[in-house]
């Protein structure tokens, strides 16, 4: 299975290149060539990365060449958040510099794909999307199917069914934006409300990039290399179950969502790619199971070795990615396994805290690698046995937080974790309710744009930001509705003006202007100098005017 996985690589890689090779012997030359990577369904990103597996090679160190998603999710949502996230981070950790993100088939429409009136996403759906691929660095999106049309007859039948160019009938694109009629849907008004919040954007976002914490979360191909598989092979099935239940994203999802709604800017790393540099990835997290090949377990301890703090999460790795016995990286950590439980035949199987992860209530997990330590601290242990699950363990310079068990996505516990190897969000925010996050980018004259997230279905959230400590946006409060997101100015240079923070998005930019769409309530900017806003309340202090608007729309101006 390995070894096939790996021949298709770069036999795809050989074929994308082939193709390309044709479309420049025909003149198509001085434009960029596009891979597009599939892999998501039934509102899931888990398996996307197999297309970044599988594809990498077509594109990754190869000038001329792209990447980008091919994504249907329907609605965002507390559940799938990460999904993306992470479709847009794995991909960023092949990129090279040169390759930006894009979405070359992203999901528009409200996803009554039969026609049938069984599926329906929400009006954040698309803006949520949209606004989430563009604060991780997102340089193109192509939305697919922006307006539905007709199958026409085939020249000569061919006796499938309908003798159409298309299976779906005479009509296609039934949940697009636009219809097989030319006519707006009900997701036509959503999505021209986030393109035109984009293109009110779009000279500030194009130079900027993504800025992230000290947190990585590591990316391991090998673990999506699953799409061939030999029949009736136990061997085989035994590292699909194994890498499928936690690879990426960790058990239960735990570790990538509670990064994300902890307050983590992270972004992803190849570990395949060569070794790390603790200096310039300080922080690492790692989601595993049972099999990791040999390389990355050494890549691993001599990352530990030489000063690296590693959160992993997950069954401690004894075998390499073609089953051999390999234990080298539980061998650093000095740990012994013992049995690994689950909660079946009502066994209730749970999981006690200790150290620094306490006090906290004893909870249910659904499985538990049970092992002894010979050095660090036992922070988690499973109930009946009294074994441990989680251990804080001083490897060479390094620190490794590990946990055996599959636990909850409870944000103080991971939070904690990375405390103690050093590492904690840089903004955070009030919400004391999940779903509430923040991303920012920044150009190279240090002009940002704070995207605030809320993720919860129609509750609607009101925070304070701060950065280390400060407070952001002058103290004031952001609204954020459900299922909705905001691309708010920090120190931006826009239409002449220097906004040094504003609690309203921006809309458009002219020559010695800006317009304002507010979030709710009443809308706080702040520029540097002398500005002005018909109907705000304005003061000036300290060089700086303030102005106070309750309008749902409104212009500030220079002078």
């Amino acid at each position: 299975m390995h070894d096939l996985g790996t021949y298709m690589r770069g036999a795809i890689a050989d074929y994308a290149a082939r193709l390309r090779s044709y479309a420049e012997a025909g003149g198509v030359r001085g434009i960029p060539f596009l891979i597009d990577i599939h892999g998501t369904g039934g509102g899931s990103a888990e398996n996307f990365p197999i297309g970044v597996s599988q594809l990498m090679e077509s594109y990754a160190g190869r000038p001329g060449m792209i990447s980008g998603a091919d994504f249907y999710l329907g609605d965002l949502t507390l559940g799938n958040v990460t999904d993306l996230y992470l479709v847009n981070a794995f991909m960023d950790a092949v990129n090279d510099s040169d390759q930006p993100l894009t979405a070359l088939e992203f999901d528009a429409g409200h996803a009554d794909y039969g026609d049938d009136l069984s599926n329906e996403t929400g009006r954040g759906a698309v803006g949520l999307k949209t606004r989430l691929c563009v604060a991780q660095g997102a340089k193109m999106i192509n939305y697919y199917l922006f307006a539905g049309g007709f199958n026409p007859k085939l020249d000569k039948p061919v006796g499938d069914g309908n003798d159409r160019i298309g299976i779906t009938g005479e009509r296609h694109g039934f949940a697009a934006p636009v219809d097989p009629e030319g006519r707006p849907g009900v997701s036509f008004a959503p999505t021209k409300e986030t393109a035109q919040a984009v293109r009110g954007l779009a000279a500030a976002l194009a130079p900027m990039r993504a800025e992230y914490d000290d947190v990585m979360l590591g990316f391991v191909p090998d673990h999506y290399l699953t799409e061939y598989r030999p029949p009736d092979s136990a061997a085989v099935q035994a590292l699909v179950d194994d890498v499928t239940g936690t690879r990426g994203f960790g058990p239960r999802g735990a570790l990538s969502r509670a990064m994300l709604l902890g307050g983590f800017r992270y972004r992803s790393v190849n570990l395949q790619a060569g070794d790390l540099d603790p200096a310039e990835q300080p922080v690492l997290a790692l989601a595993t199971g049972q099999y990791l090949a040999r390389v990355v377990q050494e890549r691993l301890v001599r990352y530990l070795r030489a000063g690296g703090q590693l959160l992993l999460s997950g069954q401690v790795p004894d075998k390499d990615m073609t089953g051999a016995s390999c234990a080298v990286l539980r061998d650093a950590l000095g740990l012994t396994p013992g049995k690994t439980l689950t909660d079946a035949n009502q066994f209730w199987l749970s999981a006690t805290a200790h150290g620094w992860a306490a006090p906290r209530a004893e909870i249910r997990v659904p499985k538990a690698q049970l092992c002894s330590a010979s050095r660090g601290q036992t922070v988690l242990r499973e109930v009946s046995t009294g074994d441990g699950c989680g251990f804080d363990i001083p490897v060479g310079k390094g620190r490794a937080v590990v946990i055996t068990t599959a636990y909850r996505c409870d944000l103080d516990f991971w939070l904690s974790a990375f405390k103690v190897l050093g590492a904690a969000p840089a903004i955070t925010h009030s919400s004391t309710d999940a779903g509430v996050f923040m991303l920012t980018t920044k150009d190279e004259h240090g002009g940002r744009l704070l995207h605030a997230f809320n993720v919860t279905s129609g509750y609607a959230q009101s925070c304070t930001v701060s950065e280390k400590g400060k407070a952001l946006f002058g103290g004031e409060r952001l609204h954020l509705e459900g299922a909705s997101a905001a691309m708010l100015p920090l120190g931006l240079v826009a239409g002449g003006l220097r906004i040094a923070y504003a609690t309203a998005e921006i809309t458009g930019i002219a020559d010695g202007e800006v317009t304002f769409r507010a979030l709710g309530g009443e809308a706080a900017v702040a520029v540097d100098g002398r500005a002005r806003c018909e109907g705000a309340k304005s003061s000036y202090e300290g060089g700086r005017t303030i102005l106070r608007v309750r309008r749902g729309e409104f212009t500030v101006r220079k002078g």
